[in-house]
């Protein structure tokens, strides 16, 4: 075996090694110290390879299960049903758009807001995105408002969309030339989809939103995390708008079927419960006409 097959078997390993450390630093942080003192272990076998020292060490390839499960950025799990937990605030809102309404077709899922059981998600952004279900499936646009409140049920922001389209969740993000939301407010958000110009007939869903600060410790984990574990670090934490719009993002722009699971996972939380709308697929919504 020569100088060089072994400090290249010796370099894969530490490489795993360190990928695993951070994985646990995020999900596991009892079992970070082990995984720290194997890859002090390995560098030191590397030291003494380079060294050139007269002891004999014998490389054994790695076993290919070790391989298969070394976290990677594609295959780290994230079983948000398991992690995600739900913050105990809560407050008053209709997350459906209730039965049939003057004009609009029957549907079996009514409008919803994708908001967890106590309609109200917390989140680190300024500018958060919210998504709701639409159920319709339009042929010529109709109007959809959206408008966002403080707690004392001032306006901070409305704006009216053409929907036309495929029933499916659509995402409505705050825009970054709207005031930044305050840390530890409570804003109430409302969609409401006009299928006649009567909009005390038009079906409309709310939900609540909470800006909140994480620590600096979590912060430092975020740095260091790759893009999908900050989802399960999001997640951990209670940041419902920010899980669900990075999960989001992330299906669209690389599907996999762990995406999908994870996805499910969220959806069927037993603090969210909109199991009916797993398999609503991820759709364009609207044009602003502001």
């Amino acid at each position: 075996m020569g100088q060089y097959d072994l400090d290249g078997r010796y370099s894969n390993l530490i490489g795993m090694l360190q990928q695993y450390r951070i994985y646990l630093g995020v999900n596991h942080p009892r079992k970070f110290q082990v995984a720290t003192m194997l890859v002090e272990v390995a560098l030191v076998l590397t030291v003494l390879g380079w060294s050139g020292s007269p002891t004999k060490l014998q490389a054994h390839p790695v076993a290919p299960e070790m391989l298969a499960n070394t976290p990677t950025e594609r295959s780290l799990p994230i079983n948000l049903s398991v992690q995600f937990k739900p913050s105990n605030d809560g407050a008053p809102g209709s997350r459906e758009g209730g039965g049939t309404r003057p004009g609009c077709p029957a549907v079996n899922q009514p409008l919803t807001a994708l908001v967890p059981t106590t309609n109200l998600g917390w989140t680190t952004a300024a500018h958060p995105t919210f998504w709701v279900y639409i159920p319709y499936q339009v042929i010529s646009s109709r109007p959809v408002e959206f408008i966002l409140r403080d707690a004392n049920q001032n306006q901070i922001y409305k704006s009216t969309f053409q929907f036309t389209g495929q029933p499916g969740i659509a995402s409505f993000p705050l825009p970054e030339t709207v005031s930044p939301l305050e840390v530890g407010k409570k804003y109430r958000w409302s969609v409401s989809f006009l299928c006649t110009n009567n909009r005390d007939e038009a079906p409309a869903v709310s939900g609540w939103v909470k800006r909140v600060t994480p620590s600096a410790a979590v912060v430092s984990q975020l740095e260091a995390a790759t893009a999908r574990e900050r989802i399960v670090v999001y997640a951990e934490n209670g940041w419902w708008y920010d899980t669900l719009t990075a999960l989001a993002a992330m299906r669209q722009t690389a599907p996999d079927a762990s995406l999908d699971a994870a996805w499910a996972d969220l959806l069927r939380h037993r603090g969210v419960r909109l199991d009916e709308l797993v398999s609503a697929p991820l759709v364009r919504c609207c044009t602003s006409e502001q």
